[in-house]
């Protein structure tokens, strides 16, 4: 019997960890902004298992800017942000599989009691970007903007 329980809570920590195993891996989000022909930098936590890409940003009180999350989207589906027990507004950029910026949600506010909790891309997305409020607007990023995903260099 006890060589069971403790197989189980084995077990169980190797799944929890796999399940967290992601929030380390760091990506470099690079989008060129053709308005003044430059680059601006994201430094984003990259997100692919599932217990992660739920909680998101949740509980989180204040994000740096220029960071946040990437958030990969399972194939074949639409992106959608979860906008409950948020403490702060946020923005949110949907990309395609080639980096290609669909959509662009400014300024999303966390969610109450007579607001819709679900933010929905109106397209399939293979990438989501959380990050600070404001990002979107100073950095003038726009629907078919083009971002380039790279691992970060330690």
């Amino acid at each position: 019997m006890t060589k069971i329980y403790l197989r189980l809570c084995l077990l169980s920590i190797i799944f929890f960890n796999t399940l967290l195993a992601d929030e380390n891996l760091k990506k470099i989000v690079k989008c060129y902004i053709p308005i003044t022909k430059t680059y601006v930098n994201m430094k984003l936590n990259y997100l692919t298992n599932i217990e992660p890409k739920r909680r998101g940003l949740m509980f989180v009180k204040n994000i740096k800017k220029g960071e946040g999350l990437l958030i990969k989207v399972d194939e074949n589906q639409i992106g959608r942000t979860w906008m409950k027990n948020m403490l702060t507004p946020i923005d949110i950029i949907f990309l395609d599989p080639t980096g290609f910026i669909l959509a662009t949600i400014e300024n999303a506010q966390p969610c109450s009691k007579e607001m819709k909790c679900t933010i929905t891309s109106v397209k399939y997305t293979q990438y989501i970007i959380e990050t600070s409020p404001g990002f979107i607007l100073n950095n003038h990023l726009y629907y078919s903007d083009k971002c380039l995903i790279s691992d970060e260099k330690k």
